[in-house]
């Protein structure tokens, strides 16, 4: 029974471990999302201006003929 006691007494005392070990997950997984991000941003940039382009060109020929007004 002591034994018992001494183990719950050492258990007891490790209540804020779990909250720091959590802000370190969260710390890892935040660090890794910025990594991707700065990895990720020339492609994406450039798949942006790529779609931009693509829209500009589209919505210059939308105008009813006749009218002279743009949709």
């Amino acid at each position: 029974m002591v034994n018992f006691r001494r183990a719950a007494r050492r258990l007891s005392r490790r209540t804020g471990q779990g909250t720091v070990e959590y802000m370190m997950y969260i710390a890892v997984v935040v660090v890794g999302m910025a990594v991707a991000a700065y990895a990720f941003i020339g492609p994406f940039d450039q798949g942006y201006q790529a779609m931009k382009s693509d829209a500009q060109l589209v919505f210059q020929g939308a105008q009813e003929s006749g009218s002279g007004e743009q949709r």
